[in-house]
């Protein structure tokens, strides 16, 4: 595995469960099943850091199906397709052999020839599992939210509970860019390979044979 694939893997995880951690405990908060005060974070150690993080690995790997559930009810079916037609209109001088439910084959084959270039592809992939993390923690905070108000809270509470669903859609909309991208830069490296320099820059010989002729 790429190394470098790999730390963003972990934190692709790490990130949305921070988000996770800090519902659940808001939750506890609001229902009286703790009285943990989160000013303390501001004072952990490393070690204690340490663990924390574990646990918000742990977390995001958890939430992981519920957030793919959650983005599924507002992400397009056909980004797949998209991707696709969109490389076929940016280049109609080209016919392309292969469809893009193939993405899985041409992505191997771009791992077995360029390694590195196929990691920074993953990465836009892992981006966006991490952006659909965050959209989710995002809606858990906004229901925290509600479930102050309904406790005893402000209308405070319900613009909060605006905001982060706002926010939750917003980065559910960026992620759907990156996994677009991923696409894309699937396709569009598969067309590379085919664009050969001495086909696309060659010497004008009438030209060259005018300049001779003229001296």
């Amino acid at each position: 595995m790429n190394i470098g694939l790999g730390f963003y893997e972990i934190f692709g995880r790490i990130i949305p469960g921070a988000f996770y951690l800090i519902a659940l405990i808001q939750l506890a908060l609001l229902l009286n099943l703790t009285s943990f005060d989160l000013q303390t974070f501001n004072d952990l150690g490393i070690i204690p850091s340490l663990g924390l993080a574990a646990i918000a690995y742990i977390l995001g790997s958890v939430f992981f199906p519920l957030s793919i559930v959650w983005n599924r009810l507002f992400k397009s079916k056909n980004v797949l397709n998209i991707a696709f037609k969109e490389l076929q209109i940016r280049n109609p001088n080209w016919k392309f052999e292969f469809e893009g439910n193939d993405w899985r084959t041409l992505f191997a084959y771009i791992r077995k020839e360029s390694p590195g270039l196929a990691g920074e592809i993953d990465k836009q992939f892992a981006f966006y599992l991490m952006l659909e993390g965050i959209s989710f923690g995002m809606i858990l905070l906004a229901i925290n939210q509600v479930i102050s108000f309904l406790t005893g809270g402000t209308f405070i509470n319900i613009l909060y509970s605006v905001l982060l669903v706002s926010a939750s859609l917003l980065t559910a909309r960026e992620g759907r860019f990156f996994q677009t991208r991923f696409y894309q830069w699937i396709f569009e490296t598969i067309l590379s390979y085919e664009m050969k320099p001495e086909n696309l820059v060659r010497r004008d010989e009438n030209d060259t044979a005018h300049r001779i002729k003229k001296k």
